[in-house]
């Protein structure tokens, strides 16, 4: 996961994955120079995984690949807020939630997986996930109730990341979008 000061990687040891600064050491911000843990989400092996480095800690992106062709079978999106040093001892663990609701679309008679998902975006230090069409053609009909509902603000909560009772912001403009390309 390239960023400006230190590129992290995700890595496994006796079947835990855990991401981490490469320049452990100095380069590191102290509050990263511990590995963080990665709860996979269930049913991802094998899994693709991308991610990348944001102010509000490491974004994960996990793609089980279809059994039947190069495209994706499903996708979720992990991320846990950096521990405050003040605080917290341990890294806050990275979670997941799937990005895809629906039920999910046919072209060339290959299941493409539903139209729409969710997209992630930084609202300051907040994880906001909004309906967004992924195939072509998504745009003309409207985008699941469940994903509807689905969108929000989320946050790590345990071993998930949920959707909050916290409205999301009104201006968008102070949004960014996460820099991953989503299947």
């Amino acid at each position: 996961m390239p960023v400006q000061t230190c590129p992290w990687v995700l890595f496994e040891k006796d079947g835990e994955l855990a991401v981490r600064p490469l320049g452990r050491g100095e380069a590191a911000p102290p509050h990263v120079r511990a590995p963080v843990p990665v709860v996979p989400p269930a049913g991802c092996r094998p899994c693709r995984w991308s991610g990348v480095v944001t102010p509000a800690g490491p974004i994960l992106l996990a793609v089980r690949p279809s059994p039947d062709s190069e495209l994706a079978a499903e996708a979720w999106l992990g991320a846990g807020m950096p521990p405050d040093p003040r605080i917290d001892v341990e890294p806050a663990p990275v979670v997941f939630t799937s990005l895809w609701f629906g039920q999910p679309g046919f072209g060339d008679s290959t299941l493409q997986g539903p139209p729409w998902a969710l997209a992630p975006r930084l609202c300051g230090r907040s994880l906001v996930l909004l309906p967004t069409p992924r195939l072509p053609g998504a745009g003309v009909e409207e985008p699941p109730p469940a994903l509807v509902r689905a969108a929000g603000v989320y946050a790590a909560a345990g071993g998930e990341l949920l959707r909050q009772d916290t409205p999301v912001p009104s201006d968008m403009s102070i949004c960014t979008g996460v820099p991953l390309e989503l299947p």
